[in-house]
């Protein structure tokens, strides 16, 4: 009798090498990968030139906040256009801006003024991608392997967080950052080529012709309305606000309790990278009868319990493997929620909703991490982050038994 692990993985391999999924997911991991090398070039330039820790946050702010602001006209747009097309259109923008930059850095003219004009241009063009992005690996396969889809999804995104950081220090080591700049744009281009292999992907029917705003607000208030997803909604402001900046304070972490350097910064957040694909594979491979909604729920437990500990640590070893457990949990909580949207949600609406979903991802960073650093300031980090994580477990508390009720059995 064939071993049901064995059968549940050669059905992941099915459909990850399934046209067009496979052709798909091939070019977004090159895109993927030119995006984490951007961003890494991004604070070497930063901070190499100014050596100020403000200037760095600054940055950062540069690069969240244009997916923050233009998330839902990005939803807008992936439910009124072809995705295929939109797609092409924003990572060609996003991979001509890249090589941009970097030729005004071989020519001496990428002043930080410049260069911040730079990434938020990037950056924008990036924002009216993510929705379509987002819903487009749905969109490649039956609805019974859409969690299949948007796990392997979300192990592409960790792997390409392993390979584009490598990638652009050695390039940046060796050379120089505006051929990390002009590679990662590159690499933007050849996803946009890739996707000739994609069919359209057209939206939905709709009978409603309405403006930008009104869409944005229609979508609003579905979001409220619908139980099941409001509540997934406000389970998923807590876990982004309040657990997922983790990973912004992992080098205090390392320099607070451990008195440790950029090696062990690297250590960290590699662990957490092994994890989160560990996490993806597992949710990939396993066996959906039971629903997503409890793994989702136990995730977001075992993540939070796991942070706690790994913030008070005695042990850097310890700290490390935690930080595993806790890559592992990220990646749960986070596709599983990305599943039961897009199953739940109506077809027509999906763009818009998956647009929130990152909406509330990159703007609750933004806000855990300023409030988690203020505290750290005055009372410490480890403090601090346990603080962080008990507010997320009491909202989780008091939305666990509604979003339960809420779902159907099958959820």
């Amino acid at each position: 009798m064939p071993n049901p692990a064995l059968v549940r993985f050669a059905h992941v391999r099915s459909v990850v090498a399934s046209r067009p999924l496979g052709d798909y997911l091939a070019g977004r991991f090159l895109a993927m990968v030119g995006a984490w090398m951007f961003r890494i070039t991004i604070g070497w330039v930063v901070w190499d030139s100014t050596e100020s820790p403000s200037l760095l946050g600054a940055a950062t702010a540069a690069l969240l906040a244009p997916q923050t602001i233009l998330a839902p006209f990005a939803g807008v747009i992936a439910d009124r256009r072809d995705r295929k097309r939109v797609l092409q259109l924003t990572n060609a923008a996003n991979g001509i801006i890249k090589c941009v930059t970097g030729v005004l850095a071989l020519s001496g003219l990428l002043s930080l003024e410049v260069l911040f004009g730079c990434i938020v241009l990037a950056s924008a063009a990036d924002a009216l991608d993510q929705a379509s992005a987002k819903t487009t690996v749905a969109s490649l396969v039956a609805d019974d392997d859409v969690t299949t889809a948007i796990s392997i999804n979300s192990v592409l995104f960790n792997l390409a967080g392993f390979v584009g950081p490598a990638v652009a220090g050695g390039v940046i080591a060796l050379t120089a950052p505006w051929l990390a700049f002009v590679l990662s744009g590159t690499l933007s281009l050849l996803f946009v080529a890739s996707l000739r292999r994609v069919p359209a992907l057209p939206p939905e029917p709709t009978t409603t012709k309405t403006g930008f705003l009104a869409d944005i607000a229609a979508a609003a208030r579905y979001v409220v309305a619908a139980p099941l997803i409001r509540w997934i909604f406000l389970l998923h402001v807590a876990s982004a606000t309040l657990a997922r900046p983790f990973m912004d304070f992992i080098p205090g972490i390392v320099g607070s309790l451990f008195d440790g350097g950029a090696f062990e910064v690297a250590m960290m957040t590699s662990a957490v990278g092994l994890g989160a694909v560990g996490g993806g594979l597992w949710l990939a491979q396993r066996d959906n009868a039971g629903g997503v909604l409890p793994v989702v729920l136990g995730a977001f437990v075992s993540l939070s319990l796991v942070l706690v500990a790994c913030a008070w640590s005695p042990y850097f070893w310890l700290a490390v493997v935690l930080a595993a457990i806790a890559g592992f949990g990220m990646i749960v909580r986070a596709a599983g929620l990305q599943t039961l949207l897009q199953t739940e949600a109506d077809k027509p609406m999906r763009g818009r909703v998956m647009a929130f979903y990152g909406m509330v991802l990159n703007g609750g960073a933004i806000l855990g991490a300023m409030a988690i650093g203020f505290l750290g300031e005055h009372f410490g980090l480890s403090l601090a982050l346990t603080t962080s994580v008990s507010a997320a477990m009491v909202v989780f508390l008091l939305v666990r038994g509604p979003l339960t009720r809420a779902a159907p059995r099958t959820a």
